[in-house]
């Protein structure tokens, strides 16, 4: 069981594995129901002063090319990996 600073250090973690940093914005498809959802695809970005763009079908527009064209459009600066550790 993860207490307030435990998911905050994660994220943090998470944070700078990633190369999220202030005004950084990140793509995320991992859903949030999970703890490594929530600190990879949410918490993630926040801690450090970023922003999250979450998507459904990120398989669907990966397969269809699409998952660049949406990153460029929405100014995405990081695309979070698939699963939901980076």
């Amino acid at each position: 069981v993860l207490d307030h600073q435990g998911l905050l250090a994660r994220a943090r973690a998470a944070a700078e594995a990633m190369g999220l940093t202030t005004g950084r914005r990140l793509l995320a498809a991992a859903p949030p129901c999970s703890t490594d959802g929530l600190v990879h695809s949410v918490l993630a970005p926040l801690v450090v002063g970023g922003s999250v763009l979450l998507v459904r079908g990120r398989q669907d527009l990966e397969a269809a090319g699409g998952l660049a064209d949406l990153a460029a459009g929405e100014e995405v600066d990081v695309v979070a990996p698939l699963g939901s550790r980076p």
